[in-house]
């Protein structure tokens, strides 16, 4: 496995997709995708883990992907 620093990320499969999302997990999964924890949400057509950054444009690319999402750690407070 390479040293790359990876980021996290939610994957949306598209509705026509999801009777298939195993496949198309093990197919992520060849380009570099790391599955998380618990991260195959079937019912509602999520996939969360994490990707090299060079590799989003990929993820994006797969037929029945419809999102990658990268996840956002930079969230400030709005209280004042």
């Amino acid at each position: 496995m390479t040293s790359a620093k990876l980021v996290n990320v939610i994957v949306l499969v598209g509705d026509a997709h999801r009777d298939r999302i195993d496949r198309l997990v093990k197919l992520m999964i060849e380009k570099g995708f790391v599955l998380g924890k618990g991260g195959t949400l079937k019912e509602i057509g999520v996939v969360k883990g994490s990707v090299p950054p060079h590799q989003l444009a990929l993820l994006r690319s797969i037929d029945g992907v419809s999102s990658v999402q990268e996840e956002r750690t930079d969230y400030r407070s709005q209280a004042g």
